[in-house]
């Protein structure tokens, strides 16, 4: 007699298809071959990730890419390449998201790596708090001499109370550390174009067009400080900073984040004048001066005594 118990059984008892979201990884890179170690360090961290769907895409920018390293990670991992002729890493974020597939999707910088458990537990937390737009974790901050200290000091609860004014206390959402919606955080919020500040300038619109965030404790990624090939903070950053700021200003902002942020401009064009003296380049000084007045910086008229001539 025919066993009909397994059909029976199927039909019942249908596969349970893998109805975790698909989870993209943008990795943007030069991909020339002095990024190799880091590059593998970062796409290992990825890879090696649990519990997740994942998609990982590797966005090469620039003049200087290898393709005996593009050709030795094709090999080695599961990964998709875009390339990308223009060497802006803004941009090569951009170009990811427009070539990705995730319902979710993070960002990760070629020297820096995921910790075991990051993703599903950022996935953890949005399928918990279904309302939230973007998921951002804690991580480990690896110091240039070898220390490894908080990337946030500041309490979760304090962060998730007033994201924006915490933001501007210290700054805990960078690009290891977020998972973003796909179908709320639009892929038009990540067209601009800074040659810094980029993850600043994300903040405030995601807050300027009502994105929720939470903030989660968890460390799970580990961040690399002032390698030699690392971007670091420059001269140039910080003569930026003030017309950025401004930049920053004409956002949809609550006033009160508005106010926090003039505060820093005020103080951004003091140190903005204090280098162009030290580059006697006295006459933009004066002018990054006066403007700090202008714009109520009167605790720094005793730095004016510094632009003064020399008496004897």
């Amino acid at each position: 007699m025919l066993d009909l118990a397994p059909l029976y059984l199927y039909l019942t008892s249908p596969p349970q298809m893998n109805a975790d979201p698909l989870i993209t990884v943008i990795i943007p890179t030069s991909c020339e071959s002095s990024r190799a170690n880091f590059l593998n360090r970062s796409i290992k961290s990825t890879e090696i990730q649990q519990g997740v769907q994942l998609e990982i895409l590797l966005v090469c920018n620039g003049n200087k890419q290898d393709e005996d390293l593009m050709n030795a990670l094709k090999s080695t991992y599961s990964l998709k390449i875009v390339r990308l002729e223009e060497g802006n890493v803004s941009k090569a974020r951009y170009e990811g998201l427009r070539n990705s597939n995730g319902e979710y999707f993070c960002f990760l910088d070629d020297d820096d790596e995921f910790l075991e458990g990051s993703l599903s537990r950022r996935l953890e937390i949005f399928q918990s708090n279904p309302k939230y737009d973007v998921v951002v974790t804690n991580g480990l901050l690896h110091t240039s001499d070898g220390d490894e200290q908080l990337v946030s000091e500041t309490i979760a609860s304090k962060i998730n109370s007033n994201p924006s004014l915490t933001f501007l206390e210290q700054n805990w959402f960078a690009s290891p550390a977020s998972m973003f919606k796909r179908s709320t955080v639009r892929l038009d919020v990540f067209n601009f174009q800074f040659k810094y500040f980029e993850w600043t300038y994300l903040f405030f619109s995601l807050i300027s067009l009502k994105r929720s965030f939470i903030f989660d404790n968890t460390q799970t990624y580990r961040k690399y400080e002032d390698h030699p090939l690392s971007v670091s903070k420059t001269i140039e950053y910080n003569l930026a900073y003030p017309d950025f700021l401004q930049t920053l200003k004409q956002l949809n902002l609550n006033e009160a984040v508005k106010a926090s942020i003039h505060t820093k401009y005020i103080a951004a064009l003091n140190s903005k004048s204090n280098i162009l003296r030290q580059q006697h380049k006295y006459f933009e000084a004066w002018k990054a001066h006066l403007l700090c007045l202008a714009n109520g910086g009167f605790k720094y008229i005793p730095y004016t005594r510094h632009l003064l001539p020399l008496t004897k």
